[in-house]
């Protein structure tokens, strides 16, 4: 049995360099591929974190490992039955389980070399080891978390706030007034992306948009601002965007149908977005 199953490994490995050419530019083309399909992964879904690449990568190999044994040995009955070997097969002395058994089990290790091939490419280069972040990764769990239980507009773009300021967070081991002010910028560009609106649209965002402004200008006047300033001055601008919505034209939701009935009133957006930022600042002041 070991010199037939030395007869099928060299089989397999003399049709791999009949086919050379194919199997190379099979791995490049999955060295390309695959990265560029986890990074739609990263545009589409927003927030797939780099811890998980590895695992994707690992299921994408097994996969592919696993399809194509699949059809090595369909592919083995199907060209004993095309070559009119099938009958002498079964009638050999080999039975043809084991026969077929040593030949998948050599596809196994031709195909195996190459995967591990494809694996070594993209090992220590691509997808990078994730780094701890505390605050980025915590930011990015809530947002997804929020985004599955709170299945709304408002929901939706409030998660995606708040992943957003998870980014903007990126390799900071603690907050402080520089901190919380990017955290709100990245808030603030998070809700503008996910709901396509603009400052001036009358949305949470004029709230969010004017509290960033307002702690950016102050820490330009005052680097040394502490979080707790920092907290209540972008209190005040939530507080002054809301205000500034009464006079704005609404543009989405119910407000927009009922447009003259709105004027004068506060959005009732911008009224949620200061209200989270007053939680924010009872928590920091506290």
């Amino acid at each position: 049995m070991p010199g037939l199953f030395l007869a099928e490994l060299r089989r397999h490995l003399r049709l791999k360099w009949s086919y050379r050419l194919n199997s190379v530019s099979w791995i490049v083309l999955w060295v390309v591929a695959f990265p560029l399909l986890v990074t739609t992964f990263d545009n589409v879904a927003g927030g797939y974190r780099v811890e998980r690449r590895q695992a994707s990568l690992t299921g994408f190999l097994m996969w592919d490992w696993s399809m194509t044994l699949l059809t090595v040995t369909v592919g083995f009955v199907s060209a004993e039955a095309r070559e009119g070997t099938l009958e002498s097969l079964v009638l050999s002395p080999v039975p043809p389980i084991m026969l077929f058994g040593l030949r998948t089990f050599a596809a196994m290790l031709v195909q195996g070399g190459q995967t591990l091939v494809l694996g070594g490419m993209n090992e220590g280069s691509w997808p990078r080891r994730a780094e701890p972040d505390r605050f980025m990764s915590r930011l990015m769990k809530a947002g997804m978390k929020m985004a599955a239980l709170v299945p709304s507009t408002m929901g939706t773009l409030m998660a995606s706030g708040v992943m957003g300021g998870g980014k903007a967070l990126t390799g900071r081991d603690l907050i402080d007034a520089a901190g919380y002010r990017d955290y709100l910028v990245g808030f603030a560009e998070g809700i503008a992306r996910r709901g396509k609106c603009s400052r001036g649209d009358r949305t949470v965002l004029d709230a969010i948009g004017r509290a960033a402004d307002k702690l950016a200008a102050a820490i330009a006047e005052r680097p040394g601002l502490s979080l707790a300033e920092a907290a209540e001055i972008a209190l005040l601008g939530a507080r002054e965007g809301v205000e500034a919505t009464r006079a704005m034209e609404p543009k989405f939701g119910k407000a927009a149908v009922h447009r003259l009935a709105a004027v004068g009133q506060a959005d009732q957006g911008a009224c949620a977005g200061m209200y989270m930022i007053a939680g924010y600042r009872d928590f920091l002041v506290r």
